[in-house]
């Protein structure tokens, strides 16, 4: 941890690939309480009291967890449509990436609820 403060890190959210992410999402809210932050038929953002959690599809995104950071920390981001950026890290086990995401969360708080 040389050079970290010792604040925990903030997990964003965990995206899952799924093949159709209009019926994910029907499924996750009519079994739980969550709310819609973003969908089309790519992708999708739910948000939890405690995290969020995204569906996208396999020829779009990896299966990820997103932490907020500052992206250009761990090499070059990556832009993407929606303004924010990230960079995918393999993780030691190489089963999912991880991710640092910036602007994100920003971005997400100042839309209309």
């Amino acid at each position: 941890m040389t050079g970290r403060s010792l604040r925990l890190d903030t997990l964003h959210h965990a995206a899952l690939r799924v093949k159709d992410v209009n019926k994910a999402v029907e499924w996750y809210r009519q079994r739980f309480c969550c709310e819609v932050e973003y969908q089309d038929a790519t992708w999708a953002m739910l948000k939890f009291a405690n995290v969020r959690l995204a569906f996208v599809l396999e020829r779009q995104h990896p299966p990820h967890i997103a932490l907020l950071g500052e992206p250009a920390d761990f090499g070059t981001p990556t832009s993407h449509r929606d303004g924010t950026s990230s960079i995918y890290l393999k993780e030691l086990q190489q089963s999912f990436l991880a991710g640092a995401t910036g602007a994100l969360d920003a971005s997400l708080a100042s839309k209309p609820k």
